[in-house]
């Protein structure tokens, strides 16, 4: 049994850790009242990639994928919301929330069950097969899927504004953020980092290493799907560049610059993605290129990521 003193260490560390959290939800909230509508804007859309940025953070951070592919489900969101909410079958939103998820999950399976059977690039590529197939199919079907316009006339859930919804984005954003750090501090997170660090060794242990792995990929799909749900009811569109390479290149470029197999990372790295490429299209039509290079220099010279350093540092 702990004694007293030991009570206390314990629950003044959970305290310590959890403090920054606190103050960046408290942060969040009180941005619409005290800044620019323009400001909340880059807050909302950084939240909505987050959702994208933590899954892909569970696939290359915690589980060693490096997926080209991850925009297929967040297109996958994007036109559940086009197809039934811009065609007028339903305004239900936790309906289509439900269907998003539903559907986002049996393909996730599909998809899954063919990339895993590959490995490193192989894997890399496949994915990237799989957004371009729904990508080109969505530009294709055009009597169902707009074709190359997309599908528009999404109106937001609830008639909400845009600070309503800012809210409404925020708290599933909290709660989603929650879902996958019990996730990763579970059993099941746990072999996933095993898995990452030594494969062979995980196997030897006997665990189905592929399982682990095929179950990661659905709920980083599902995850995805959630923000590219919020992203067309926020922008009133679901157009065929949600399933493109470009998306997925947001989602890795903010993984890391945030720092991989840290949960707030891939957010505080959507955050610099997000701002700095609203900023520099201001001034120059080449901002992918300077993208590019915010991609080499992360890479080369700061590979624990912005947040990775911080937590160092904390820790200290």
């Amino acid at each position: 049994m702990k004694s007293f003193p030991q009570r206390v260490n314990k629950d003044a560390k959970r305290l310590v850790w959890m403090l920054p959290y606190g103050l960046v939800f408290a942060l969040m909230v009180s941005i619409p009242a005290y800044s620019s509508s323009y400001i909340t804007g880059l807050m909302l859309i950084t939240l909505m990639y987050a959702f994208g940025s933590m899954s892909f953070n569970l696939l290359l951070g915690y589980s060693g994928l490096l997926s080209f592919g991850h925009a297929y489900a967040w297109g996958l969101g994007s036109y559940t919301v086009g197809m039934l909410v811009g065609k007028g079958i339903t305004d239900n939103f936790w309906l289509v929330l439900g269907i998003a998820i539903f559907v986002t999950g049996l393909v996730s399976a599909f998809f899954g069950f063919l990339a895993l059977r590959t490995h490193g690039v192989y894997f890399s590529f496949i994915t990237l097969s799989f957004s371009e197939l729904l990508r080109s199919s969505v530009m294709k079907w055009t009597k169902v899927t707009g074709g190359e316009n997309g599908l528009t006339g999404i109106r937001r859930p609830f008639a909400l504004d845009e600070t309503s919804y800012y809210y409404l984005v925020l708290v599933g954003f909290v709660v989603c953020f929650f879902i996958m750090k019990w996730l990763i501090a579970s059993w099941f997170g746990k072999i996933l980092n095993g898995i990452r660090e030594n494969e062979s060794r995980i196997l030897m242990l006997g665990y189905n290493t592929w399982v682990y792995k095929y179950f990661a990929f659905i709920f980083a799909g599902i995850f995805a799907a959630i923000g590219g749900l919020l992203s067309a009811y926020y922008y009133g569109i679901a157009a065929p560049d949600h399933f493109s390479l470009l998306v997925t290149g947001n989602f890795l470029l903010g993984t890391l610059i945030g720092g991989k197999r840290t949960l707030f990372g891939p957010v505080l790295g959507t955050a610099v993605v997000v701002g700095s490429n609203n900023y520099i299209s201001t001034y120059t039509e080449h901002w992918l290129l300077i993208e590019g290079a915010m991609f080499i220099l992360v890479v080369t010279f700061f590979k624990k990521g912005i947040f990775g350093y911080i937590q160092e540092w904390w820790k200290r």
